[in-house]
């Protein structure tokens, strides 16, 4: 007896289906919550945001800027985002003191240590040349990012890091207040407080340019990895075509970029880093990590790599 055509389509196309090469992709609309700071680390999502790449990977971003990191962090810790980009000496202490995330990719960040204006002391020469036992105030963020790249950046240039007498200033507004006003005699800062300083007549000592990698990373709550793998895919899909885009033709997005991360208007000229393609944080610059931060008393134990990175959602 002959079968119904319609069943024999039927067969025939699940039999195609359990053939085909699968890609798995998230279902459209389903929203990924990312909680952002005002730095050019995020300008490759702003510009997949506004290129609509995310939602043609079937993803719907939300965008929730902060402009405290202690409120960025709250704000993960009770779960009203899903994801941020932080930095790896931040996901270091949030593992190692219980809290479960993830660190999925490395970002790229522009750092950049600056000295006040009509310092003594304004460049890496007169800090190098300084007399032995000389102390500058310099304006950081204990036991972060900050602090670790302007040792690296003064290491770089042979600069002893025993120069630096600390002023903690978590604040960048009031950190960047003090510099100008000749209250520390230097402060480390990203872009495009960099830029602002400059114009301000600020001039720099150092930067992050010539440093093998900045420890700054994208980061999701253990929770959301679990829930929305495929949604975490598909924004690493679009976050990549947001970083080739930008690539084309940086300036052009520079305006966009301005407005959307809310950087101050008289920053317009700020600098953007060539980004790369998402990738996993590497092995040796997690040690290189978790070896200052043990150097500097902040861990009693050291979290597995495997415990704080993962590098299976990338494309």
């Amino acid at each position: 007896m002959k079968q119904p055509i319609s069943r024999i389509f039927l067969l025939v196309f699940l039999l195609t289906l359990s053939n085909a090469p699968a890609r798995l992709t998230a279902e459209p609309g389903q929203t990924l919550v990312l909680g952002l700071m005002p730095a050019v680390n995020i300008a490759p999502i702003i510009v997949a945001q506004a290129e609509g790449f995310f939602q043609q990977e079937g993803l719907t971003l939300k965008i929730e800027l902060f402009k405290n990191q202690m409120y960025r962090e709250s704000a993960l810790q009770a779960g009203t985002i899903d994801g941020t980009v932080s930095d790896l000496i931040n996901a270091v202490n949030a593992v190692a003191q219980g809290f479960p995330l993830k660190v999925t990719s490395a970002s790229e960040g522009v750092f950049g240590l600056v000295a006040a204006p009509r310092s003594k002391y304004p460049d890496a020469s007169s800090w190098k040349n300084a007399p032995p036992g000389t102390k500058l105030k310099v304006g950081l963020l204990e036991n972060s990012i900050i602090y670790y790249v302007t040792e690296r950046m003064l290491e770089k240039r042979g600069i002893r890091t025993g120069i630096i007498e600390l002023v903690s200033s978590p604040q960048l507004p009031a950190r960047m207040e003090m510099l100008l006003a000749g209250r520390i005699d230097a402060a480390c800062l990203p872009e495009p407080m960099i830029s602002l300083a400059l114009r301000s007549g600020a001039t720099l000592v150092a930067d992050t340019e010539n440093l093998p990698f900045t420890p700054g990373v994208i980061l999701f709550t253990e929770k959301t990895l679990q829930t929305k793998p495929l949604i975490i895919k598909a924004f690493y899909r679009g976050y990549n075509r947001g970083v080739t885009t930008l690539a084309k033709n940086p300036d052009r997005f520079k305006p966009l970029i301005l407005e959307k991360a809310e950087f101050p208007p008289t920053a317009k000229e700020f600098t953007l880093p060539v980004f790369a393609p998402a990738r996993a944080t590497r092995l040796e610059e997690y040690r290189d990590v978790t070896d200052w931060m043990r150097s500097k008393g902040l861990l009693s134990s050291i979290p597995p790599y495997e415990k704080v990175v993962d590098g299976s959602y990338l494309p």
